[in-house]
């Protein structure tokens, strides 16, 4: 039986521009945290390819939501915006390697990224920004309504791309100490009315919406592979 699976497939845009010797270890950082915090759910590793792509196979679709999600952050923290596509479906045969793999996720991720986000078709053009330097992500699986997807994905990043600096900053800080409380991360960044500048920082974020927004496309993503396993793809 086949496995069902998401391919995350990216491509840095106008990679020619940047310092060739610094995308190269721009990449290969991501890769390996990438593989470090997704290794458990791992098809195919993380590895560039042909220079300015990072391209990986993980079993859950969730958990590849996640991946590119965080391949978007990494990113911009080196000042590199990227096209990422994503595809549903299976794999063929799961000891390949990027370079050789092939299966119905594989297609629909490069179709997502090279079809649709790259060559700017008709049906990709609402989901990307006007701002060249914010990375753009299509998800792509025939017979289903992807573009539900793709509008969930847009409204996620359009209210992370308009976050400042500080809300960033505290939504970051939130993450990484769950078990501290609104007035505990206030104080450690050294605000006058701690629990209150925190609060008010992620309402004007959106902080609580982009979570259930969050929360409906990472459950909508699973109950369809559970249907794609039962129906086949």
């Amino acid at each position: 039986m086949q496995q069902t699976c998401i391919c995350v497939a990216a491509d840095v845009k106008r990679s020619k521009e940047l310092d060739s010797r610094q995308l190269t270890v721009s990449l290969k950082k991501i890769v390996e945290q990438l593989n470090q915090d997704f290794q458990s759910g791992i098809l195919i590793p993380f590895a560039v390819r042909n220079g300015d792509e990072i391209v990986g196979v993980l079993r859950s679709f969730p958990s590849g939501y996640r991946a590119g999600m965080n391949m978007i952050r990494s990113a911009s923290k080196t000042g590199m915006a990227l096209y990422v596509g994503m595809g549903t479906g299976t794999l063929d045969h799961p000891e390949a390697t990027v370079h050789t793999m092939n299966g119905t996720a594989v297609v629909h991720a490069f179709k997502a990224r090279d079809d649709y986000l790259k060559n700017e078709h008709p049906d990709a053009k609402s989901w990307q920004f006007q701002d060249p330097g914010e990375s753009a992500v299509f998800f792509y699986q025939r017979n289903f309504p992807y573009q539900a997807v793709n509008a969930l994905i847009f409204a996620i990043l359009e209210k992370r791309y308009r976050r400042t600096g500080k809300q960033n900053e505290v939504i970051e800080r939130i993450q990484q100490n769950p078990e501290l409380s609104y007035e505990q991360i206030g104080e450690q960044l050294g605000y006058k009315s701690p629990k209150s500048t925190v609060s008010y920082l992620l309402s004007r974020a959106d902080f609580q919406l982009v979570r259930a927004m969050e929360e409906s496309l990472l459950e909508l993503l699973e109950d369809w592979q559970q249907r794609l396993e039962k129906e086949g793809d």
